[in-house]
């Protein structure tokens, strides 16, 4: 995977990607989508319904089981259950059809590429992309079992016990982290124009260099997945 940047000055950025990787970003986004849509319940068939349904006082809104679902859909005041069901009924709708939007949006980014591999994205499509990755890398450190910063220094210094399927993860964290900071990078009109490249299929360390021209961990040869 590398990051071209030629198309920059007309407001583009290019995201060249084998096919392997491309299938990987796929099944990622598919993932989260299955995890966000797993047990929503059916839209009412009435538009005014559909619109206005969430502010019955009566419907309640489960608090996810998952650690992953709920590291998407978090309480917005741990401290205050209550507040945090009412919160919860009133968005956690909305907040799942916004997610699964910008997953749609990006899926069909990886359907259209061009033939020469490339995933060429504008500024707009880059903040998209950027939000979409935030919520896979939510889901992988869930399955991580990360909850803070010592838990991530010790499961990347190699410190931790995972397992064939836990390093295949680790691996996919730190590539989604090498392409979300370059598109951030991009989206705020900072990207160098020397662009960078991942990942380098030979290694499997865990140095987490992700800036221009770091290489990221294979992330194609790994078993297991996020969900």
């Amino acid at each position: 995977m590398r990051i071209l940047t030629d198309r920059i000055p007309d407001g583009q950025l290019a995201v060249e990607m084998e096919d392997g990787e491309r299938s990987i970003l796929t099944a990622l986004l598919a993932d989260v989508a299955q995890l966000l849509s797993a047990d929503m319940p059916e839209p009412p068939a009435d538009p005014f319904e559909r619109l206005v349904g969430h502010l019955d006082p009566d419907q309640s809104v489960a608090r996810p089981h998952d650690p992953a679902l709920l590291r998407l859909l978090p309480d917005v005041d741990s401290a205050d259950p209550a507040r945090s069901a009412e919160f919860r009924r009133l968005t956690e709708l909305d907040l799942r059809e916004g997610k699964l939007h910008r997953i749609r949006i990006a899926l069909e980014s990886l359907r259209t590429s061009s033939g020469a591999g490339e995933v060429v994205l504008d500024r707009e499509a880059a903040i998209v992309w950027m939000r979409v990755l935030t919520d896979v890398r939510l889901v992988l450190a869930a399955r991580l079992e990360i909850t803070d910063e010592d838990d991530a220094e010790r499961i990347f210094a190699g410190e931790s016990e995972l397992g064939d399927a836990g390093e295949a993860v680790v691996s996919l964290y730190e590539l989604t982290s090498w392409l979300q900071e370059h598109l951030t990078e991009f989206a705020a009109s900072g990207l160098s124009e020397d662009g960078g490249e991942a990942p380098d299929e030979g290694r499997t360390g865990r140095d987490r260099r992700h800036g221009p021209g770091g290489d990221a961990p294979d992330a194609g040869t790994g078993e297991g997945g996020p969900t």
